[in-house]
């Protein structure tokens, strides 16, 4: 495990609340000045509790995207949904096979450049580690989750009904958000494509959407048959195809696009014909879609 520890807020606050005529073991501080230092630190302090509070009394939220460089308006609104300079951040970088070679700077680097309380990386390079305690409390210590891309086999095969998997299905529970690009965002379903171009293999995933099967790269790689598809067999479930640079965030209120593409999405009509829509950045997705998607926002 790799930990990356910010300074405190409260310290950061503190610094930028002493006056510039200050000089620190020369000058004398009426008391009535540090009186009124005081206070406002206490009111800052307060502001960041309920905003921590106003967090934890929500229904959880996730910020599933496609693959590639997201912009800024897509990691600008995880950030603030997870707290922002008042939130811990775990990073899940198992997906990627440079994950087991203890290199995470990539998404340290990414990630590293926003203000956080504390910034943690929780990698299992086996089914051992997804179990141990440091690592669920990790968890259990977020305001915000990050599942990096690579192979969705790899989260499936070290986390899939561990106890770490199980934290992260509480952890929306408690009202925090869980972001997850390209193989981070294909397994949340439960019926997780795995590979293939036109015939998709499907295995089980981690069931976060277990009304959704998500697929990513999607316009970029040509994956319309390939969803299409896997909706056909299993008509009980709604597609969602997020192009690359895009995502899609959902929560109690629905689920809406963001970023640079579109987000398809694929039901079974009443004729047993799979439809399609496409659905730009800053719309929403029909409800009948979030309906099937969401069981921990209601």
């Amino acid at each position: 495990m790799y930990r990356i520890h910010s300074k405190l807020v409260s310290c950061a606050m503190a610094a930028s609340l002493v006056p510039s005529a200050w000089t620190f073991g020369q000058s004398v501080v009426s008391h009535e000045t540090l009186k009124q230092t005081t206070s406002h630190l206490t009111h800052l302090g307060a502001q960041a509790e309920s905003r921590y509070v106003a967090l934890s009394q929500r229904r959880g939220q996730l910020l599933l995207c496609g693959g590639n460089v997201l912009p800024k308006s897509i990691v600008n609104e995880f950030h603030r949904l997870g707290a922002g300079e008042y939130g811990n951040l775990v990073i899940i970088p198992t997906a990627s096979p440079r994950s087991d070679s203890g290199d995470y700077s990539p998404w340290t680097q990414i990630w590293g450049e926003y203000p956080w309380k504390r910034i943690s990386v929780l990698h299992a390079d086996n089914r051992d580690s997804a179990n141990q305690e440091e690592n669920v409390e990790l968890i259990r210590q977020a305001s915000a989750v990050w599942i990096t891309g690579g192979e969705q086999q790899r989260l499936v095969e070290r986390f899939q009904n561990t106890a770490v998997h199980q934290e992260l299905l509480r952890h929306l529970e408690r009202g925090r958000i869980i972001g997850g690009t390209s193989a981070g965002s294909a397994v949340t379903s439960l019926n997780m494509i795995a590979e293939g171009q036109t015939h998709p293999v499907v295995k089980q995933g981690w069931g976060i959407l277990p009304g959704a099967i998500i697929d990513q790269h999607f316009s970029q790689r040509n994956r319309f048959e390939r969803l299409s598809n896997a909706v056909a067999w299993h008509p009980e479930q709604v597609g969602i195809g997020i192009d690359e640079s895009t995502g899609v965030l959902i929560d109690r209120d629905g689920a809406r696009v963001l970023g640079d593409g579109s987000v398809y999405f694929y039901q079974v009509n009443s004729a047993s014909a799979v439809e399609e829509a496409c659905y730009r950045s800053g719309t929403k997705l029909p409800e009948s879609a979030w309906n099937k998607m969401i069981t921990w926002a209601r």
